[in-house]
C-alpha cells in the first residue's frame, strides 16, 4: 500500500503523492483520482491547474478513464495522455 500527504487544502497537487494505481486521492467535490493520474499531475504544476479548473464532470471522466484500466501499464499510458490532453485543454466527456 501507497501513502499520501496533501498540505493545504485537498486541491494541493504540490504535495508528494505515493500511490500505487489501485489507490485513489479524493480531490475536490468528491472526485477520486487513480493514483497514476494524481502523480502524473503532481509532476506537471500546469495540468494540475488546468484540472482544477475543469467542472466537475470532466474531472470524473478523467479520473474514471484511467481508473477502468485493468494493467498498470495501462493505467500509466492513459495518465500520461491524460497531462497532454490537459494541458491542450481537451476533455474526456
Amino acid at each position: 500500500m501507497g501513502s499520501w500527504e496533501l498540505s493545504g487544502s485537498a486541491r494541493d497537487f504540490s504535495a508528494a503523492v505515493v500511490l500505487d494505481e489501485t489507490q485513489v486521492a479524493a480531490v475536490g467535490e468528491g472526485v477520486d483520482v487513480p493514483g497514476a493520474l494524481a502523480a502524473a499531475l503532481a509532476a506537471d504544476p500546469q495540468a494540475a491547474a488546468s484540472f482544477e479548473r475543469m467542472a466537475f464532470t470532466h474531472r470524473k471522466e478523467y479520473a474514471r478513464w484511467i481508473a477502468e484500466a485493468k494493467r498498470a501499464e495501462t493505467r500509466q499510458r492513459r495518465a500520461a495522455q491524460a497531462v497532454e490532453m490537459i494541458r491542450a485543454g481537451k476533455t474526456r466527456s
